[in-house]
């Protein structure tokens, strides 16, 4: 079996070690998926479908790990003061096929029966349960072609788009529309890298 490796003069000795030891674990994946005798074809069917579920297994890490990070009493978003909610799990839809994450909702406490977020949605840019990659490659859908056309283009470009009978038919309209502005206002400060300065924990986590 050849294991392939790359070489290259960056500078980043750390990103190109950890790019090294990706490729020859997806070499060796990929190896061991096959039978032994498979054409070029198959190999390159098999390595699209590896990258995208080790794709979601960090995504879905990942969002767990901010879900986690913001598991508090009462938040305080854009100045205004939430509650901790209910808890349960939820499944989020990417490019690469969708999570099933663990999560608070927070209610606003100045409104009576008030509306609801989701603190790691916030931070992580979802769009309707969707990540940023799956919203935009939705809302260019709903833009170019009938749903049920894109949905093949991404099957076809070997993605895993979540079934158009789920929630996420729903992103396009939501950007489109107004459903959107909301979670656009409470996380456009912070982008995907974190929360704008005025969304902040009201009680320090041990």
């Amino acid at each position: 079996m050849t294991i392939l490796s790359v070489n290259t003069q960056k500078n980043n000795t750390k990103k190109v070690d950890a790019l090294d030891r990706l490729v020859e674990s997806l070499s060796c994946a990929v190896e061991q998926s096959l039978p032994e005798k498979h054409n070029f074809e198959a190999l390159e069917s098999e390595l699209l479908s590896l990258c995208n579920e080790a794709s979601r297994l960090v995504m879905a890490a990942r969002l767990e790990e901010l879900s986690a990070e913001y598991e508090t009493y009462e938040l305080l978003i854009d100045g205004d003061r939430y509650k901790r909610h209910n808890k349960g799990t939820v499944a989020y839809h990417s490019l690469c096929g969708s999570m099933k994450i663990q999560r608070f909702t927070y209610r606003d406490t100045a409104v009576r029966n008030g509306p609801t977020v989701v603190p790691m949605e916030l931070t992580a840019g979802l769009v309707e349960r969707a990540t940023p990659a799956l919203a935009f490659r939705a809302a260019l859908g709903d833009a170019q072609c009938p749903g049920c056309q894109w949905e093949e283009q991404l099957k076809a470009s070997h993605r895993r788009p979540p079934s158009r009978s789920t929630q996420w038919s729903s992103v396009g309209s939501s950007i489109f529309g107004g459903s959107f502005r909301s979670t656009k206002r409470l996380a456009g400060c912070g982008g995907a890298t974190g929360f704008p300065s005025s969304f902040g924990s009201t009680e320090s986590k041990a």
